[in-house]
C-alpha cells in the first residue's frame, strides 16, 4: 500500500496490494465528493527496420525508434463521498494513472503514476506444482529486471526451499504478510467453463503456466 498522500484539507490512500482500493477524505467537509478517474497509461512505439554496416564489412539489420508516444485510456470513472472507498475488482498488473478532483470546487487535487521502481511487490504462487512454480518464478526474474523492483514471494513449498537468488524475501501463507507496495496472486482460477476473468483476464482454457502469468502480468501492459 502507498502511503498516505496529505494535501490539506484532503488525504487519499491509493492500494495496490490487491487490485485497486482508492480512499478518499476531505477532512474539512465530510460531505464532499470526490470523482476518481483511472486510465491505463500505455506507450505506442513506431519503428522501423534497416541495414547497418560496421567497420569490418559486415551487415546487418536492427530496429530504429521513430516515435514513442505515451498515452491513456479511460480505466472508469466513479464519484466517491469523503471517508469512503472505491475498488476496482481487476486483479492483474495494470500500469494506473489516478486522477481524483474536488467535485464541489471541480479542481484537480491529486494525480498518482503506478510506479514499482525501487519497491516491493509480491506474488502469491497458487501450485504445488514444481515445473509450474518453476515456470513462474523464471518470469518473475525477468519481470523483477524489467520493472527494477523487489521481489517477495508467498508460497509454503518456495517459503521451504528458498533456491532463487533473485527474491528478497519469502513468506508462507499463514504469515500474511502485507506489507507490500502491489501484490498479485498468481494462478488458475475459476474453472475453463466458468473462468475467473477479475483473475485470469484471457480465461484458463488451453494455457500452459508461461500463459497463465503472462496473461495476469502483461495482459493490459503489453496489450492495447
Amino acid at each position: 500500500m502507498t502511503q498516505p498522500q496529505n494535501l490539506y484539507p484532503y488525504t487519499f490512500y491509493v492500494d495496490y496490494s490487491s487490485g485497486l482500493k482508492i480512499t478518499v477524505f476531505d477532512n474539512l467537509d465530510s460531505e464532499n465528493e470526490f470523482v476518481i478517474r483511472a486510465y491505463t497509461k500505455k506507450s505506442k512505439i513506431q519503428s522501423k527496420l534497416k541495414w547497418t554496416h560496421n567497420s569490418a564489412g559486415s551487415s546487418y539489420i536492427e530496429e530504429e525508434i521513430i516515435n514513442n508516444k505515451d498515452f491513456l485510456i479511460e480505466w472508469g470513472t466513479h464519484v466517491v463521498k469523503s471517508n469512503h472507498y472505491y475498488t476496482y475488482y481487476y486483479k492483474g498488473l495494470v500500469p494506473y494513472f489516478i486522477e481524483i478532483v474536488d467535485n464541489k470546487t471541480d479542481e484537480l487535487v491529486h494525480t498518482e503514476i503506478f510506479d514499482t521502481r525501487h519497491k516491493l511487490v509480491n506474488f502469491n504462487l497458487h501450485s504445488d506444482n514444481l515445473n509450474t512454480l518453476h515456470t513462474w518464478m523464471c518470469v518473475l526474474e525477468k519481470f523483477k529486471k524489467e520493472n527494477e523492483c523487489q521481489i517477495s514471494i508467498t508460497n509454503d513449498y518456495l517459503k521451504e526451499n528458498q533456491q532463487y537468488d533473485f527474491v528478497d524475501c519469502y513468506w508462507s501463507v499463514e504469515e500474511n504478510f502485507e506489507r507490500f507496495y502491489a501484490g498479485y496472486d498468481i494462478g488458475r482460477f475459476g474453472t475453463e467453463e466458468a473462468p475467473h476473468l477479475f483473475m485470469n483476464p484471457d480465461g484458463i482454457q488451453g494455457k500452459n503456466d508461461l500463459e497463465i502469468i503472462e496473461d495476469i502480468l502483461y495482459h493490459y501492459t503489453k496489450n492495447l
